[in-house]
Formats: C-alpha cells, structure tokens, sequence
C-alpha cells in the first residue's frame, strides 16, 4: 500500500491510486521536487504497484510480483541510475537494492556519476518489445538529470515512440535540468516538502529519539526527509552554531578572513549545502520573529541568537537572501560555482545589515 512505502504526499497518492483505478496511468511521468522530499520512493512505489497482483493502492508485498520487484527479479521491471563506467553487474545490483530498502535514506551517487548509455540502450532493446508476461512494462530512471546527451536522446526515441502498456518514471530536482523535448513528453508531478507532523512520524518510526529532538529536526529540515535522518544521526545544535558563525561572518566579519573561509567552505560542496541550509533556518526564525509570531520560531532555546539577528537585520533583506539561498540550491543541480555562489550570497547579506 502507498501508505506504508510513502511519507506524506497525500495528493500524489490520491493521483497513484485514481491512475491505476482508471487504467490512466500516462506513458511517462516526471516526478520533480525539492530534495528530500520522496521522488525515488514515489517512483519506485508506483512502478512496483502496477506489477502487484492486486494493482490498486500500492504494492501489497505479499504476492510473488511484489517479492521479484523486491528482489530486482522481474524481467518486465528496471531501475537505472548514476554509476560507475564498466560496474560489474552484481555490484550494480547491490546498489539499486540498496535503494529499493531504503529509497529515503540510500547513498546518493557521486556528483561526477553519470547514468551509463549501455544501461539506456538496454532499456531500449526491452521497450522495443512486449512485456513478458503480459502486463505492464516499467522502468524508474533515478536522477535523470545526470544523462548525458546521447543518453538523453536514446530515452527520447522510446518516449516518442512509446509501447502499449509500458511506463518510463523519471525524477529529477526540476524540469529544467532536462532537455525541454524530454519534459514535453512527461506528465509531470510535482512534490511538495514534507510536513512537521509527517517528518516526526517518520524519524519516530527509523530512530530512536526523544519527542523534542524529533519535533526540532522536523521544523527546521524544511520538509526535506534525507536531510531530517543525517541531522538525526548528530547533535543538530552543533550543526546549527556553525551556520550561525557563518551568518555572523557575512555579516560583520572581516572582509579578506570572509572570503577566504568561503574559499574553504566552497571546496566541499556538500558541507557548503548543509551550512546554508542551516543559515536558511536561522533567517527564517528571525523573520517570523520580525513578524510577531513568535510560537512559530524552530530554534526557541536559541531565542537570545533570534533576537541579536533580528535586531541587526532589515526584514527586506532577509527575504532577499533566503531567495539567494534557494537560487543557490536549485543552482547546485546545474554544477554552479560554490565559491562565486558564496561571495554572491556575502553581498546579499551585508546589503541586508541594518
């Protein structure tokens, strides 16, 4: 059932189920959202459901069709991702299991990876024909963003052209990491950020942790479920001191120290993302705390530090920077430069100080 394989995305669901209700189910959907929100668990979990015997509301995992799914042991099912050139098959499979087990938590492919040709051209010799037994095709491409051109042409041939019965499941960050003729041929769906409520349901379910702590990575992952379980896995108030040193070096910090600590923070991506991720936090408790609501700030043992930001920062500017941060991230997906996307975020923010 969707229920059980899906964090909250209660519309998709309603979709999933009212497509293979009607027998509607389009020939190629791109599912796209932010990070963190379930766009793999969504296509796997609709895929699957269409090889269960019961074909209604998600896979049932009790019938023979869910356990091959499952187990990657269905000729008319494929998964296809970034990997390595020239990976050994059985390594391969190993890693796309590990994705269909935890497809909220999984090892994200390396920036560098790529999904290989030889894994589209076999899914194309498969699409040229009929399923196997009798039913549907499917095939989930996972983060199709990463394809190269040739890759992204070879896919475009069979959505042109596409089998009776068969179902192409694309996710991507946004339509706009894919060629416009790819995104034309696609009912796209978008996934919206995952709800406080449904977040501490979901750690209250994968770890164990006090209800405080649960409610406070739920609030300030910003819907994001990946980020929410890596933030579970540490003390979030470490994370959190750092992204407020690194606000208070945009903002009064001297000018050659500044720079060259983004220089820094640029050469890993990752912890760059997750430092103005935490600065995103920060930026909006100080908003909502400039707008009186304070019932709604995520960080209220921290209420001093609202307060000190609140006191020094326009509101006008907070809001532009908290663009600048979502252009960041959405940026990331098209390989910007981090350090010119940091020194661009540090203009934003000094224009922002009182």
């Amino acid at each position: 059932m969707f229920d059980n394989h899906l964090v909250g995305q209660p519309l998709v669901k309603k979709l999933f189920i009212r497509l293979i209700q009607a027998q509607r189910v389009p020939h190629a959907l791109l599912l796209h959202g932010p990070e963190g929100t379930g766009k793999v668990a969504c296509a796997l979990a609709l895929a699957r459901a269409l090889h269960c015997e019961r074909e209604e509301a998600g896979a049932c995992e009790s019938c023979s069709q869910c356990g091959r799914t499952m187990e990657l042991n269905h000729p008319d099912f494929s998964v296809l991702m970034p990997l390595q050139l020239r990976m050994k098959q059985d390594a391969v499979r190993l890693i796309q299991l590990d994705v269909l087990k935890d497809p909220y938590g999984y090892a994200r492919p390396e920036e560098n990876l790529i999904i290989p040709i030889d894994s589209v051209r076999e899914l194309q010799k498969r699409f040229a024909y009929s399923s196997f037994e009798g039913s549907w095709r499917t095939a989930v491409i996972l983060h199709a963003d990463r394809m190269r051109a040739e890759s992204a042409n070879a896919i475009l041939k069979t959505l042109e052209e596409p089998p009776a019965r068969s179902v192409l499941i694309l996710t991507a960050p946004a339509p706009g990491s894919l060629l416009p003729t790819i995104v034309s041929r696609c009912q796209g769906i978008k996934l919206a950020p995952i709800s406080v409520d449904d977040v501490v349901k979901a750690l209250a379910a994968r770890k164990t942790m006090d209800d405080d702590k649960a409610l406070f990575i739920a609030r300030t992952c910003g819907g994001n479920l990946r980020l929410a379980l890596d933030m579970s896995n540490s003390d979030p108030g470490e994370a959190q001191d750092r992204s407020f040193r690194f606000l208070e070096a945009l903002a009064w910090g001297e000018e050659p120290r500044t720079y060259a600590a983004l220089e820094q923070l640029a050469s890993d991506r990752s912890a760059a993302l997750l430092v103005i991720g935490g600065a995103e936090i920060w930026l909006r408790d100080v908003l909502v705390f400039g707008h009186g609501a304070d019932g709604l700030v995520s960080q209220r043992t921290r209420m001093e530090d609202v307060e000190k930001l609140s006191s020094a920062l326009n509101l006008d500017g907070i809001a532009r920077t908290l663009r600048k941060i979502e252009d960041i991230r959405e940026m990331n997906h098209r390989n910007v430069n981090m350090q010119m996307a940091l020194v661009s975020l540090w203009r934003e923010m000094k224009r922002s100080v009182n």
